[in-house]
């Protein structure tokens, strides 16, 4: 199993969709002032890459910590 693999099952977690919440509603709060500046489908090019920026992130930082949490268990492991 591939760690994406780990991701996308566990995404739908609670503490995934705690998450997705929280984005979500940082990304809306950052996004409310450009909306009144542009017209609506320029605004949801710029939305869809600011979402996809933060999914991108959240993926990321899944994939460091999971390597991280491993490499630790094996330094504990062997004395570290």
């Amino acid at each position: 199993m591939k760690i994406e693999d780990l991701f996308a099952i566990l995404e739908n977690e609670e503490d995934f969709q705690q998450l997705d919440r929280v984005l979500t509603k940082e990304c809306e709060r950052r996004l409310a002032p450009i909306c009144m500046h542009l017209p609506s489908s320029e605004y949801e090019q710029v939305r869809d890459v600011v979402f996809s920026i933060a999914y991108a992130a959240k993926k990321s930082s899944f994939q460091i910590g999971f390597k991280s949490a491993i490499r630790l268990l094996f330094e504990c492991r062997d004395g570290g």
